[in-house]
């Protein structure tokens, strides 16, 4: 069955990513021109916030795929660090992209000579949940995620307490920053939400924004899902 992408859905994952091929990529949908071309335009007809996307550019930086490349062994190990679909298109997608960013992959266990090594090892959680400096990227739901689980925070909406899973079928819990503010990815500013509880609070979608104009001097120095088991109203799909 084609899945339909209303409104709701898609304000729902636009504020928990931060750019367009990152929206794609939750929505289950490899990168392109023309699917970048109609996110683009249902976003504008909707007047749907994406105030807080990053620049155009491929959701997979630099960055983030090197921190995901030293932790595994095999680009479908990378795809699984990155929370994303074990697909085809997908993995293929990634590897394409590790390899055109000349990210060493030598440890990866499919290379004769590096089977049975262990790889380096990711950031850990406290180098990661800081309040970020003012001019940094915004961190992707996905690493957050993670390293909340490091420091013991269970996988469960903490407004109803529904898990990662609804009605049979994987549910992705969005971070919510409590203070509105994304850099801010301190412990106690962040929780896990079910997008309908997310979709009630003070600062989704942009409501009420947060984010001071500068550094907080006091103290010197945070995404995303469909609504698995709700009803989709009919519209244009994205293929």
């Amino acid at each position: 069955m084609t899945v339909k992408y209303t409104r709701e859905l898609l304000a729902a994952t636009a504020a928990a990513t931060a750019s367009l091929d990152e929206m794609l990529a939750a929505l289950g949908k490899e990168p392109n021109k023309d699917r970048r071309k109609y996110l683009r335009r249902k976003l504008t007809e909707h007047a749907i916030d994406t105030s807080h996307f990053r620049q155009a550019g491929s959701i997979y930086t630099r960055e983030l795929l090197q921190e995901a490349v030293s932790a595994c062994r095999s680009v479908a190990g990378v795809v699984r660090f990155l929370n994303q679909r074990q697909a085809g298109g997908t993995q293929a997608h990634i590897g394409r992209r590790i390899k055109a960013l000349g990210i060493d992959t030598s440890h990866f266990t499919g290379q004769a000579h590096s089977r049975g090594k262990q790889g380096p090892t990711r950031i850990p959680a406290e180098r990661l949940l800081t309040r970020r400096p003012w001019d940094a990227k915004r961190l992707p739901g996905v690493r957050i995620r993670r390293a909340l689980g490091e420091l013991g925070r269970p996988e469960l909406c903490e407004g109803c307490g529904t898990g990662p899973e609804w009605q049979g079928r994987p549910l992705t819990l969005e971070v919510d920053h409590i203070s509105g503010d994304w850099s801010d990815n301190r412990p106690g500013n962040l929780r896990l939400l079910c997008p309908n509880c997310h979709a009630v609070t003070d600062t989704y979608c942009g409501r009420n924004k947060n984010r001071s104009t500068a550094p907080d001097p006091a103290d010197g120095q945070d995404g995303g899902a469909p609504r698995n088991g709700g009803v989709r109203a009919p519209g244009k799909p994205l293929d």
